[in-house]
């Protein structure tokens, strides 16, 4: 995997909009290898694959959709039937994309290796083959299976559990190396400045999170089990973007339980940023 003698390895970094943990780990990823010298590109090729369909629109406003609508039904339904069936799913995903990825990779450019932090790129990445290819695996715990499809030749995983998923799917033990995630150098803040800003207690403290976009009707059932057990434990609960999770978070905290409800805003469409600036310059 080493780079040609002559100038720095460039390595591409490829990620998905379905879900902001994807996207967030992409650039994470290379701001780290950009400390160390390497070339570093990220791509999101929803973005190019077709030159008038919007595909990174739509795959943005399709997860959004699934994980909100019904308490996350439609993500639940896909994330099973990906789980149960992970070949054929990678398979039909490589025969309606497969073809329209590889002539887009080539316009891109040589690269010495590729990084992928979302499953079923690592798996069209391997199908293509010549360069080697890295999964980022950016879940925990009992991964989705599709994770684990194709010649990838590395993944890195972030837990015991998720290495014992993909042994499970027969990858070899040296092909997967156990990292603790990486963090933004932004991210990172002292315990009691971090306490201050969430309001939090010197206390013991258990973080419910589904992600940014406050996936799925499992994080609220995790909350409700917590406040009903009545343990000596504050809450902290994220809701990401999901206002329908932010406001049965609030109702939980109303119940005398000590917790701390995070969210942030949702982004504005490019459309409805510009029309907010064109108020705010007409005021003016």
């Amino acid at each position: 995997m080493r780079g040609p003698a002559t100038g720095p390895r460039r390595v591409v970094v490829l990620t998905l909009p379905l879900g902001n943990g994807h996207t967030a780990a992409a650039h994470v990823i290379a701001g780290v290898l950009r400390r160390d010298g390497t070339q570093v590109s990220v791509y999101d090729p929803s973005e190019s694959l077709f030159s008038l369909f919007p595909l990174a629109r739509v795959l943005s406003r399709f997860y959004r959709f699934a994980v909100n609508w019904r308490a996350g039904a439609v993500h639940v339904a896909l994330y099973r039937l990906a789980d149960r069936h992970p070949a054929g799913t990678s398979r039909i995903v490589s025969i309606l994309f497969g073809r329209r990825f590889r002539s887009w990779l080539a316009s891109i450019g040589p690269a010495d290796s590729f990084v992928s932090t979302f499953s079923l790129l690592g798996y069209l990445l391997a199908e293509r083959g010549g360069t080697p290819v890295i999964s980022f695996v950016t879940d925990a715990g009992t991964v989705n299976r599709i994770w684990f499809q194709g010649a990838v030749e590395r993944y890195i995983v972030p837990d015991a559990d998720s290495r014992a998923t993909a042994l499970r799917c027969g990858v070899d033990g040296d092909r997967v190396s156990l990292v603790r995630p990486p963090m933004s150098a932004g991210a990172a803040m002292d315990r009691d400045q971090a306490r201050r800003r969430l309001n939090l207690e010197d206390r013991f403290t258990v973080l419910v999170t589904g992600g940014g976009s406050g996936l799925g009707k499992g994080v609220l059932e995790a909350a409700r089990a917590l406040v009903s057990a009545r343990t000596d434990v504050q809450l902290l609960l994220n809701t990401g973007t999901n206002a329908g999770l932010r406001r049965e978070f609030t109702e939980l905290c109303a119940t005398g339980t000590r917790c701390t409800v995070t969210w942030r805003k949702r982004p504005s469409p490019p459309f409805a940023r510009r029309c907010r600036s064109y108020g705010r310059a007409a005021r003016a």
